[in-house]
């Protein structure tokens, strides 16, 4: 029972680390974009700060975009599933339908053609 406990409070222990050393990281990666950006304000003229927020802009929208194609390939991809399935559907109705009009054919072959022109049909 003890081993027990041990075993899920190292689980539970190494998992809090993790948590904490990728919190960790993002903090790190964020602020050292940061200061980046303010050593390069104190190194580079307007112009060339200038081109490189157009740049930065560029790839923000490039990323929107590749963003959104991958968006899109997976609503494409969802919209093609759902078509084969009604296309599926609808084959499978089609061939009970000709199953029911062939039996349908098959009880009327056995009908009697005398019979049937026996039949007085009035209509008033």
């Amino acid at each position: 029972m003890d081993k027990n406990i041990c075993c899920k409070k190292i689980l539970w222990d190494s998992q809090t680390e993790k948590a904490a050393v990728l919190k960790l990281d993002i903090y790190i990666k964020k602020h050292e974009q940061k200061f980046g950006k303010i050593l390069f304000q104190k190194m580079l003229s307007r112009k060339q700060l200038k081109l490189l927020r157009l740049m930065h802009k560029l790839m923000r929208a490039i990323e929107k975009a590749e963003i959104d194609k991958q968006q899109a390939f997976q609503l494409l991809k969802a919209s093609n599933d759902a078509i084969k399935t009604t296309i599926s559907t609808f084959q499978d109705s089609m061939k009970r339908y000709k199953e029911s009009v062939k039996t349908e054919f098959a009880k009327l072959d056995c009908l009697s053609t005398n019979r049937l022109l026996s039949i007085n049909c009035t209509y008033t």
